[in-house]
């Protein structure tokens, strides 16, 4: 028998194959289509953990950076308290 690639789609058979087959191939569909939407939410969360890694690394640079510094400004309060004693007297450099 030579091979036709001429279908007879269910003429002879009175079922309708090509439609037996797209219902199939949905059903199949339904778990690839599942799959990547689980990659998408996997791809979202991954950006996310990385913006939030990022943020703290460069609280972390701040506040480091911050322990390092030794030139803040140095105030230095001018007066008397209402007893007459000077403000000098609390102030330690």
């Amino acid at each position: 028998m030579l091979y036709s690639p001429m279908r007879i789609g269910g003429l002879a058979s009175g079922m309708d194959i090509d439609q037996i087959v797209s219902d199939l191939m949905r059903a199949e569909r339904i778990k690839v289509d599942k799959l990547y939407q689980q990659k998408q939410v996997m791809e979202w969360q991954k950006a996310d953990y990385r913006d939030i890694n990022l943020k703290l690394r460069s609280l972390y640079n701040t506040s480091f950076d911050m322990k390092l510094t030794s030139s803040y400004l140095k105030y230095k309060a001018i007066g008397t308290m209402n007893d007459g004693t000077s403000f000098d007297k609390y102030y330690y450099e």
